[in-house]
């Protein structure tokens, strides 16, 4: 069920959030509360940035029962889009999503549809030795999932994205490969609770550094004689 959401600005200014909210829609399940809000640009961004386009965004708060429909003080979700028309589809979409009971089904699907040819790119590339086409690719896909859950609730879908980014620029430079996988444990260190498939990529991702960690005296033909050995399990 949905129905108009109240007094959302005052509760927008209590979060410290500037923008506008263009459409607010809560909606009620069976078992949870949710407010669907879609965020205009700031205009000092408009004005300030006009090399990029501005974004609208859509979040999705866990909030209280009505009538009060209090928000909690961190976004469930949220989305970027490039313009107001597209914003408001999808904060629509979302909405529907929520009342069917297939939220989570919606936006798992959208963000792998999405992302599915750059990371099919990157594992062609990389089979092929393209290692730069690889990154590229994987780069761009990690791009689009940013966009489509700026808040990392479905890190677990595109994980393999920054996993395999590491290993591609482990080929180039194994400090670089090294320090993409410190990035990726870096960016789940906000996540809680970790979800199990999340808690297995950080773990690949701890040994993965701990393998680069380079041992004294050890030249660069040595250790990468080490790591092919390591590599064939021997």
């Amino acid at each position: 069920m949905r129905y108009p959401a109240a007094n959302i600005q005052r509760q927008l200014q209590g979060l410290l959030e500037p923008r506008p909210a263009v459409a607010a829609i809560a909606v009620s399940t069976d078992t949870e509360h949710y407010v669907v809000l879609t965020l205009a640009p700031l205009r000092a961004v408009r004005l300030f940035r006009r090399a990029s386009k501005p974004l609208w965004e859509t979040r999705v708060y866990v909030a209280e029962p009505p009538p009060k429909a209090r928000l909690q003080a961190k976004a469930h979700y949220a989305v970027f889009d490039v313009n107001r028309v597209e914003a408001l589809r999808r904060s629509e979409r979302l909405v529907g999503w929520l009342e069917a009971g297939v939220f989570e089904a919606g936006v798992s699907r959208e963000i792998l549809g999405a992302i599915g040819p750059s990371i099919d790119r990157a594992a062609d590339a990389f089979r092929a030795g393209e290692v730069s086409v690889a990154i590229a690719a994987l780069d761009e896909a990690i791009g689009i999932a940013s966009r489509l859950d700026a808040t990392q609730s479905f890190l677990r879908l595109y994980q393999e994205a920054f996993l395999m980014r590491g290993l591609a620029l482990e080929r180039i430079d194994p400090a670089r490969g090294k320090q993409a996988y410190r990035d990726f444990i870096d960016r789940c260190a906000g996540l809680a609770p970790y979800h199990p498939e999340t808690l297995r990529a950080v773990a690949w991702a701890r040994e993965a550094v701990e393998r680069l960690v380079p041992i004294p005296g050890e030249g660069r033909a040595r250790r990468r004689q080490r790591e092919a050995r390591e590599g064939n399990g021997g």
